[in-house]
């Protein structure tokens, strides 16, 4: 039960509630996990049990113009979520099975089109692990835009 998403991310727009990835599921709630920027411009890493249960890890704000390296981590019951190699925000009370995300997997916005992205993504990966500090923080500084 754990895992990590990374992406290098450049806002041309910001103020607006924009999502990096999106798991789907079939059934409610409809999302097994998210990746995205709100409308504050505040990085966050979702997720969601079988219980109807939400859990967000979020980062500090972020300017447009500007790369980042943004990364989300679920190990066990922990969320993380680093920003240029950075730990940003943790939330230690995940409770519950993660929805099992049965459906599509999408890039720059959400199943009914809307959320989109404004700006850029590069490097955008999924792992089927947690990722440790010392991973990030030498995905970062390899990346470095």
């Amino acid at each position: 039960s754990s895992m990590s998403v990374s992406a290098w991310v450049r806002l041309n727009q910001i103020n607006v509630d924009q999502r990096i990835l999106f798991k789907s599921h079939s059934a409610g709630p409809l999302e097994s996990w998210k990746f995205y920027i709100n409308a504050s411009n505040i990085p966050s890493f979702e997720v969601a049990n079988t219980i109807s249960g939400y859990f967000i890890a979020s980062g500090p704000a972020v300017n447009n113009n500007t790369w980042y390296h943004i990364v989300g981590v679920k190990n066990g019951n922990s969320l993380s979520l680093y920003t240029n190699g950075v730990l940003g925000g943790t939330q230690d009370t995940v409770t519950g099975t993660v929805q099992d995300g049965d459906g599509n997997l999408l890039m720059g916005n959400i199943t009914d089109g809307t959320k989109q992205l404004k700006g850029q993504l590069d490097d955008v990966r999924v792992y089927g692990r947690a990722l440790t500090a010392t991973e990030i923080s030498t995905l970062f500084t390899n990346g470095q835009k």
